[in-house]
């Protein structure tokens, strides 16, 4: 969620869906803009590369896509 987001200035609002299909487990991440006028800066914190959390759901048979800036989808084995 954070790497989602990380693109966005201040705050952020994340709505999170998710949808079981067959045997599979799809989770969206939708990013919109705050509504909390929030003075954090970008520069705050370390800022997770987005290759880097491919890469890590990758080696977790984690299946990634990010739709566009604002959506991203995990496709994941239920538990």
């Amino acid at each position: 969620m954070i790497a989602a987001s990380d693109h966005t200035e201040g705050h952020s609002e994340i709505e999170i869906r998710v949808l079981e299909i067959t045997d599979t487990v799809e989770v969206t991440l939708q990013v919109h803009r705050g509504t909390n006028n929030s003075t954090a800066e970008i520069d705050a914190y370390r800022l997770i590369r987005w290759d880097a959390v491919e890469r890590l759901a990758q080696a977790h048979g984690v299946g990634l896509q990010r739709v566009s800036k604002e959506l991203v989808k995990i496709q994941m084995q239920p538990a």
